[in-house]
Parts: structure tokens; C-alpha cells; sequence
């Protein structure tokens, strides 16, 4: 149930009072002792769309004041209709435009976010990353821009997207400071290699351009939307909404801060992807909710704007998909010749009846590609930890290096033009008697 008021000149309630009469709801008409009245109509949530249109079509929010009050409990004997969880249309639109303002405390807890975030990335610590989540301010600015959308109210939807913009730039710029004063200072743990070829857990899956990307960040949109029109679970959903955005936001910072093309480029990919599969699975969400203008003409105009907008965005977000599509192809491709390329070394090392080893291991392969497949100078490289009980002796065997570079130059010439370059590390072990 919603509390509708509306402050209006005397001579003009009896238009709100017919109104009211007609949608079989029952008005309370407060009289003052000048020349402005109150009328208090309770409607349930149902109607609350229909009946505020029928009050702009009869141009009352032009002549007096409307305001839309939730009703949190109501007693009475009578029996009450069963309360839907859609938010009226009135009540998302404006507080879809109060998530757009800029305040002093939104911007304090993106920095605070993107740092808590930054940190957590670089230590490789996923309580850390999720706990930045929890505070990013992220939710609202995004689906503001869908209602935006959906409404085609050009105004709320530009707000919606500088509001989100400014959100991820700060983020990019705190991540960047971050990372370049944990990097000067050499605050990272030594076992923690910030590189492309070999990066911590919690960074890696977020500069990985895999198509599954889509479906996350449209599933994301989704949830958003249909919790900001519930008005329950903003919360828990929002901190979806940052996962795909802060992580790969900081992961560009970090990269900034490196000087690393690879790491901006992919993580910015995968921030271009969330913002436009978040805006796409919003604007879906609100219309089929029936989150749109109210009037034919104004519906007529915003469909218009809405198939205009979506077009624009599926068009950048196909081009995105298909950069996704074809790094997903290149990744599996690498995936399986990795792993021809370990088998094969291990076969090498199993068949040459080596002395003293007892286990070995392939523990790097570097194929020497970007993310898009494309070849960079220099070796494949192969990294083989091999485990003895006398190193001594078995680092003497100087042909096991060479034998398994010249198996795997034979057996790859024709899928990768490059020479392979095997390194060797001995590792010695104990054997109980």
C-alpha cells in the first residue's frame, strides 16, 4: 500500500476527488485555512502507477504538489489485498535520481572501496576483495542509468553514466596510486609475482577475456534491477553488481601502475562488457516489470528512445562479444597445447630411463602469446622441476635438457615457429629406508 498526498488549490480537488471516486479508492479531503488543501488517498500498489498517470493526464502534478508514502503497517479488520513487491514507477525513478548525486560520502567510500579492493587483489585474498565489495556505492549510479533508459528520460540516464563513470575512474586512479606505493615500497610478499605470464588467483580470473564474461555481467544487470524495484536485497545484490565492476576497474589501476598494456587492456575489456551488459539486462528488467511512461505518446517516444539506445549498446556489446569469443577460442587452444606439450615432456623424461630420479614435474609453460594469440618474440618456455636423491650426479646428466628441447622442437614445428627453451631445476629428496 502507498499513501498518496496531494497539495493543490481548493477550487481544483474536486478533479482529484473524481479521479479518485472513478479508480474506486476513497480520498480524505483536508481543508486549511488559506487558499491550499490536502488530499490523502491510500492506493493500493497495484494501481499506484495507473493512478498517478490518470492524475498527470488531468495535468494535477502541474497545478499542486504529489507524494508517494510506503505505508510500512496498517490496521484495520477488514481484509487487506495481498501487498506486491514491485515498487511503484514514481518511487524507482526517484531514487533512481538520488543514487545519481555526487555526494562527499559516495565518493569516500569508492576511494575507500578501491583501495580496500586494490590491496586485497594484490595480497591474493578473496575475504579482502569481497569485503571491498560490501561497501562500493556502486549499485544505484548503474540501474539509474537503465531506468533512465527504459523511461527514456535523457537527463537520469547521462546522470546515471556520469555518476558510474566518475565512480570507476576514481577507482582506476585510487587503484593505480595503490599499487605504484605498495610496488615502490616493496610491500608485497616475495612469493607474489604481479606478471601477466603468472598472476595471483584473485587477479588472473578477472584479466581472463572468456565469453562466460557476458553471461555474468548480464546475470549481474538482472539481479540489480529486480532488487532495486523490490526494494529488498539492495544490499547483497549491489555487492554483485561491484564484483563486476570494482575488481577489473582496480585491475586497470594496477596495470597503470606497472605500465602493463596487457593487464589495461584485458580487464578494461572486461569492465566495457559489465557496464554495457549491466545497462542492456536493466533496461530489460524494468520494461518487462512495466517500469515505462505512462501516456500513449510518451510511451510511443520512449520506445523509440529505449530501441535506439539498446541497439547502440547491443551493437558495442556484439563487437565486445566477439573479441570475447575469439580469446575464449585462443585461450582453449593454448590450454590444449600446454598440455600436449607437458605430456610430451614427461613421456620424454619417463622413456629416457634416466638414473636417480624419482618424480618430476612440469610446473611452467610460458608459450610466449598475448592474450588475442599473437606471437611475441623469443622462446617457448618449459620449466621441469625434477626430484633426486643424488642432484649431484643427476644435475651431471646435462642431455636431459637438451633431449626434451629437441623432442618438443620435433614434435611442435608445425603448431608454434618458435625454438623451446627447457630449464631444469633439481630438487633433491629423501628416501626412508
Amino acid at each position: 500500500m502507498r499513501q498518496i498526498n496531494i497539495v493543490l488549490p481548493d477550487q481544483d480537488v474536486s478533479r482529484v476527488m473524481d479521479i479518485a471516486e472513478d479508480s474506486d479508492l476513497k480520498a480524505a479531503h483536508v481543508r486549511s485555512a488559506g487558499e491550499i488543501d490536502l488530499v490523502i488517498i491510500t492506493v493500493p500498489d497495484d494501481i499506484v502507477d495507473d493512478f498517478i498517470s490518470r492524475l498527470k493526464d488531468s495535468g494535477i502534478d502541474k497545478i499542486g504538489t504529489i507524494s508517494i508514502l510506503p505505508i510500512h503497517a496498517a490496521i484495520s479488520d477488514k481484509e487487506q489485498e495481498r501487498e506486491p513487491t514491485i515498487a511503484p514507477k514514481e518511487e524507482i525513478i526517484e531514487s533512481a535520481r538520488r543514487a545519481c548525486y555526487l555526494t562527499k560520502g559516495y565518493m569516500f567510500m569508492i576511494v575507500i572501496s578501491a583501495f580496500v579492493a586494490t590491496l586485497g587483489l594484490l595480497m591474493n585474498s578473496t575475504a579482502v576483495v569481497i569485503g571491498a565489495m560490501v561497501i562500493a556505492p556502486l549499485l544505484g549510479p548503474s540501474i539509474a542509468a537503465s531506468v533512465g533508459t527504459v523511461m527514456g528520460d535523457t537527463a537520469l540516464f547521462r546522470k546515471g553514466i556520469m555518476s558510474t563513470t566518475l565512480g570507476l575512474l576514481i577507482v582506476i586512479i585510487t587503484a593505480a596510486f595503490t599499487a605504484a606505493l605498495v610496488n615502490s615500497l616493496q610491500l608485497l610478499p616475495p612469493l607474489v609475482d604481479i606478471t601477466i605470464e603468472e598472476l595471483p588467483s584473485e587477479m588472473a580470473e578477472r584479466t581472463t577475456l572468456n565469453i562466460l564474461i557476458v553471461g555474468l555481467a548480464l546475470a549481474s544487470g538482472a539481479a540489480g534491477a529486480y532488487s532495486f524495484a523490490e526494494k529488498k536485497g539492495e544490499i547483497l545484490v549491489g555487492v554483485m553488481i561491484a564484483v563486476a565492476l570494482v575488481p577489473p576497474a582496480a585491475i586497470v589501476g594496477i596495470g597503470i601502475a606497472l605500465l602493463d598494456a596487457e593487464f589495461i587492456i584485458s580487464s578494461g575489456l572486461i569492465l566495457a562488457v559489465n557496464v554495457f551488459c549491466i545497462n542492456i539486462a536493466g533496461t530489460l528488467v524494468f520494461w518487462k516489470l512495466g517500469i515505462k511512461p505512462g501516456g500513449f505518446l510518451e510511451m510511443m517516444f520512449s520506445k523509440k528512445d529505449v530501441k535506439k539506445k539498446l541497439f547502440i549498446t547491443m551493437i558495442i556489446l556484439i563487437i565486445l562479444g566477439a573479441i570475447f569469443s575469439w580469446t575464449t577460442f585462443v585461450s582453449y587452444q593454448n590450454a590444449q597445447l600446454e598440455k600436449e606439450i607437458n605430456d610430451e615432456a614427461k613421456r620424454t623424461i619417463r622413456d629416457g630411463n634416466y638414473l636417480y630420479i624419482i618424480d618430476y614435474e612440469v610446473e611452467e609453460i610460458r608459450l610466449g602469446r598475448n592474450i588475442f594469440g599473437i606471437e611475441s618474440d623469443g622462446s617457448v618456455y618449459v620449466r621441469i622441476t625434477i626430484f633426486s636423491n643424488n642432484t649431484a650426479e643427476c644435475a651431471k646428466l646435462n642431455n636431459i635438457a637438451s633431449d626434451i628441447q629437441q623432442t618438443l622442437n620435433s614434435k611442435f614445428k608445425d603448431e608454434i615457429e618458435k625454438d623451446f627453451e627447457v630449464e631444469i631445476i633439481f630438487q633433491a629428496v629423501q628416501i626412508s629406508p
